[in-house]
């Protein structure tokens, strides 16, 4: 595959990501939904974390979160470990109400994506992405070069 063709493809799942972000809580930035489908799966957690996760910067992540504690999506309380740093919770009925939401987004972005291709294909298509991020979760994880043990994908 060319280089401009691996660009122009990453370029199409991102836009399709925002896509179906946008049409899951249409007016809310593509930054407070993106911070949202992080913390589904890592709060209670601190922004920096959130930021090497998502690759946004801090200060991005920041201000979503203060938008974010605004709308009562989320609340901002001391570390328990560190009471000097500040982790990021969902309250239990949002966090469930979110995780609901991502599942159809997803859902429907992956039907998108795989608009027109014939059933039989899907499942290889479907495992090839998971493989591709596999691997580069574990580079971006272990830049070191070291392998982590893998218990199945992620």
């Amino acid at each position: 595959m060319k280089l401009l063709e691996l660009i122009w493809l990453g370029q199409q799942i991102t836009q399709a990501g925002h896509r179906q972000l946008q049409a899951s809580a249409p007016g809310v930035p593509t930054a407070e939904l993106v911070v949202m489908v992080d913390l589904i799966d890592h709060a209670p957690t601190t922004i920096t974390a959130i930021a090497q996760r998502t690759g946004y910067a801090q200060s991005r992540v920041s201000a979503a979160v203060a938008s974010m504690v605004e709308r009562a999506w989320v609340q901002t309380e001391a570390d328990p470990s560190d009471g000097r740093r500040t982790v990021v919770v969902i309250p239990e009925q949002t966090h469930a109400d979110a995780r609901a939401a991502q599942k159809a987004a997803e859902s429907s972005l992956i039907d998108a994506l795989l608009d027109g291709v014939p059933d039989h294909r899907r499942p290889a298509l479907m495992q090839a992405l998971e493989e591709l991020l596999v691997t580069f979760r574990e580079r971006t994880e272990h830049p070191s070069g070291t392998k982590p043990m893998r218990s199945g994908p992620q």
